[in-house]
């Protein structure tokens, strides 16, 4: 499978891998930003809804959206295709789904700006970088520091160059 996002538009497009070429879209919600697949299963970021749209691979139909938080906008899913792992920038989190209820089962805070989210092959660990990584701004005494990358296992995020740790569920 190889996607692409159709910004402007709610959908996403199915893509050749031999040519390229589009071959057909796939009804999402507003603004389509990021999507992952894994087990019968794609996942959009509709960061204009604020959702994840949950797709049946085989049909290529969406079967629920799930509210995850304020402009979602980076999606993962673990290897075993039972979590996706979204980034709600707005309100500084990653918000964990559980697939197959789908369902918002936690949440984690992240540092300032989280722009970029990554999972390591086992799924064990997720990486969160944000805009002002590593670059001190005149707004980090309010904002709580501009070092933001942050790590999370086990849903507990510790912000690296940095001693913040919280996590909610």
């Amino acid at each position: 499978m190889l996607f692409r996002s159709a910004v402007l538009r709610p959908e996403l497009i199915e893509v050749s891998r031999a040519t390229l070429t589009p071959m057909g879209t796939i009804p999402v919600g507003a603004w389509p930003v990021a999507v992952a697949a894994a087990r019968g299963t794609i996942v959009v970021a509709a960061r204009g809804d604020d959702s994840l749209t949950l797709v049946d691979a085989a049909t290529r139909r969406p079967v629920r959206s799930v509210w995850v938080g304020d402009e979602v906008s980076n999606v993962a899913v673990t290897p075993d295709g039972a979590t996706a792992i979204a980034l709600a920038a707005t309100d500084r989190k990653v918000v964990f789904v559980d697939l197959a209820m789908g369902r918002v089962t936690g949440s984690v805070d992240v540092g300032i700006d989280p722009t970029h989210l990554v999972l390591s092959a086992d799924g064990a660990k997720v990486w969160v970088a944000g805009r002002r990584t590593g670059n001190p701004t005149a707004d980090a005494a309010r904002d709580g520091g501009g070092d933001d990358l942050s790590e999370i296992e086990d849903r507990k995020s510790t912000r690296l160059n940095s001693s913040h740790s919280s996590v909610s569920r």
